[in-house]
């Protein structure tokens, strides 16, 4: 029986927090192909920075680790799914699959956090604090930013 199939209610928030997880996912990935300001992507990141620690604090934190595995592949089908709905060049398929890696690189961190603080809940969620969760990330705009040009009028 899997983590997902142990608690109906708990698979149900689980779910929920994952389908907004990918649908501000969505919304990110839609902004930058709209070429959308920084300041936009910069909120919508700023929303997955939030939804992922609620994922990895609620969820992927109190899971056993021979799930752990079985729950970041989940999560990197539905990343690639939602990338898959999107036209895509060769470039635009590279920085999926740069977001998709900078997104599971977390679960990779906290899984060390759990091997290092084994059955320690309240000090893996210490240390989650001190991840860089999506920090430094790359919005994929190089070569398409307009720099404004300032004029110093003496």
């Amino acid at each position: 029986m899997s983590f997902f199939q142990k608690d109906a209610t708990a698979n149900e928030h689980n779910s929920q927090e994952m389908t907004r997880f990918l649908e501000s996912f969505e919304l990110f990935i839609t902004q930058r192909k709209l070429k959308k300001p920084v300041t936009e992507l910069h909120q919508t990141l700023h929303e997955l920075r939030m939804q992922l620690i609620n994922i990895i604090s609620r969820n992927f934190l109190t899971i056993p680790s021979t799930d752990e595995g079985n729950f970041c592949r989940m999560f990197a089908d539905g990343l690639a799914t939602v990338c898959q709905e999107f036209p895509q060049t060769e470039e635009d398929q590279d920085y999926y699959d740069y977001c998709i890696a900078e997104i599971l690189l977390c679960f990779e961190w906290v899984q060390q956090i759990k091997q290092e603080c084994a059955g320690d809940l309240i000090t893996q969620k210490v240390m989650l604090q001190d991840l860089p969760i999506l920090r430094p990330f790359d919005y994929g705009l190089r070569g398409q930013m307009k720099l404004l040009k300032t004029v110093n009028q003496d």
